[in-house]
């Protein structure tokens, strides 16, 4: 979906055009406004923008809120602006698996795990084979010299060298 950002907030394409009426009829439209290059986004709104202003940390809904020309009505009744489908990072789907998990009916919540495919349930019932650390319990990573290490602390799972906080390492990457 097509996305326009404005003063610092996200929006669909019908509210972009929306506002872009209301900034002409109040003589705000930049001189040059067909170059993005010649105004600020809180002068008028840039864009449009590919798959929902791009990849994010989060799931991102126009900023317009129940006040969207497209808004999604829950079903408790509230409006809410609507869903941009961009797609997400790593940390966004962990973001919405986390929601998922934290609030088993949240309706936007469950609206994105469709949209992402993000099944808690078989998540949850997946058997895990990555290897963990002993010493912080993060995942591990296998590095070029083919050693596995800790993503967060370094230590090597073997041997426990190669921690991060190690005056030999500090003294490698100086």
């Amino acid at each position: 979906m097509k996305a326009y950002i404005y003063n610092a907030d996200i929006y669909c394409a019908d509210c972009a055009r929306a506002i872009k009426q209301q900034l002409h009829a109040q003589g705000l439209r930049p001189d040059n406004y067909k170059n993005e290059a010649m105004y600020d986004s809180d002068e008028w709104p840039k864009g449009p923008l590919s798959d929902g202003g791009g990849e994010s940390d989060s799931p991102q809904h126009c900023g317009n809120h129940d006040k969207c020309y497209n808004p999604i009505i829950l079903p408790n009744g509230i409006k809410i602006g609507c869903f941009l489908e961009n797609p997400l990072t790593e940390e966004g789907y962990k973001y919405v698996k986390e929601l998922l998990k934290e609030h088993t009916h949240n309706d936007v919540a469950e609206l994105w795990s469709k949209f992402y495919d993000i099944n808690i349930e078989e998540e949850d019932n997946d058997d895990d084979t990555r290897a963990c650390c002993d010493k912080c319990g993060a995942e591990l990573e296998t590095y070029c010299d083919g050693i596995e290490r800790c993503l967060d602390c370094g230590v090597c799972p073997a041997c426990g060298d190669g921690g991060y906080n190690d005056e030999d390492f500090e003294e490698t990457i100086t």
